[in-house]
C-alpha cells in the first residue's frame, strides 16, 4: 500500500512478500536497498530480475551496483496491499 505523502512506500506485508520472493530467487535481501527498483526483463539467457544491491570494496566501503539474477521463481499474481 502506498501512502499519499510517499507514493514509493509500501506496507510491511507487501515488503515481506517481496523479500520472500527475492530470497526464493537466491537474492540476499539484506543487500537490497529499501529504495531499490526491482524489475523483470528478458536477458540473453532468459528472464532476469534486475535490482541494485550493496557491495563492499577491498577496504570495506559500501557502494551500490546494478545486478541481474536469473528468474527461477515467478512473482505472485497479486501482492498483499
Amino acid at each position: 500500500m502506498t501512502r499519499p505523502e510517499n507514493p514509493n512506500e509500501i506496507s510491511s506485508a507487501r515488503r515481506r512478500a517481496v523479500c520472500k520472493w527475492l530470497a526464493a530467487n537466491g537474492i540476499d535481501t539484506n543487500r537490497v536497498p529499501v529504495d531499490s527498483i526491482v524489475l523483470i526483463r528478458d536477458g540473453a539467457e532468459g528472464r532476469v530480475i534486475g535490482h541494485t544491491e550493496y557491495q563492499r570494496d577491498a577496504i570495506g566501503q559500501q557502494y551500490r551496483v546494478l545486478v541481474e539474477t536469473p528468474l527461477t521463481v515467478e512473482p505472485p499474481a497479486a501482492w498483499p496491499a
